[in-house]
């Protein structure tokens, strides 16, 4: 394997929140047409108390953060 590009380096801002994490976990890049996004995996606070390890998709030639909103999953019950 041989690269095609020079490439270059993905800084990716991703604040460590309380004890998990200290960045982009588990990163994949994927190649949507001619978009390439990154998907990891990262500590998220969307509201005071509601924080969880969150999927992202980072959209690399904008820079910016594309975060999916999932609907009509199950959440997790106690057994």
């Amino acid at each position: 394997m041989k690269p095609t590009t020079p490439g270059r380096i993905i800084g990716i801002p991703s604040p460590k929140q309380w004890w998990v994490g200290d960045g982009p976990i588990e990163p994949r890049l994927v190649v949507v047409g001619a978009k390439v996004l990154v998907t990891f995996n990262a500590a998220m606070a969307f509201a005071q108390q509601n924080y969880m390890d969150y999927t992202v998709l980072w959209d690399i030639d904008n820079n910016l953060p594309i975060i999916p909103r999932i609907e009509g999953g199950l959440a997790c019950q106690k057994k």
